[in-house]
C-alpha cells in the first residue's frame, strides 16, 4: 500500500492533543486487494484499472489519563477513489473510532 499524508497537530492544554490528516492512498499493484483494520479482504479486482483507493480526512483527539495511559477519539470518512468504486457499490467508508493506549 501507498500511503501520503498532511498532518496539523494542536495541543490545547498539557494532556490534550487534537490532530487533523488528509491521507491519501493507494494499493502497491492492481493486483493487490483493498484490506480492512482487521485485515479482512474487502475487494479484490483482477480487472481494475487503477489502484487509487482515495482520499481519507481524519479529525481526532487524544487525552493523556496518566504517565502511561492514553484515550482518544476520532472519526475519519474515506472518499473511494477509482479502485474502489470499480469493485465495490461503496463510494464513502464513516469510520468513528476510540483508541486506548496502555505503556507497560
Amino acid at each position: 500500500m501507498h500511503h501520503a499524508a498532511v498532518k496539523l497537530e494542536f495541543t490545547p492544554t498539557r494532556r490534550l492533543k487534537i490532530t487533523t490528516a488528509i491521507n491519501k492512498q493507494a494499493l502497491a499493484t492492481v493486483m493487490d486487494g483493498w484490506y480492512g483494520v482487521s485485515g479482512l479482504k474487502l475487494a479484490v479486482n483482477r480487472a481494475a484499472t487503477s489502484r487509487d483507493l482515495g482520499w481519507e480526512p481524519d479529525l481526532y483527539g487524544t487525552c493523556t489519563v496518566t504517565r502511561d495511559v492514553t484515550v482518544g477519539a476520532g472519526y475519519a470518512v474515506l472518499f473511494g477513489g477509482d479502485f474502489v468504486r470499480q469493485s465495490t457499490k461503496v463510494t464513502r467508508v464513516r469510520t468513528p473510532y476510540l483508541m486506548w493506549t496502555m505503556k507497560f
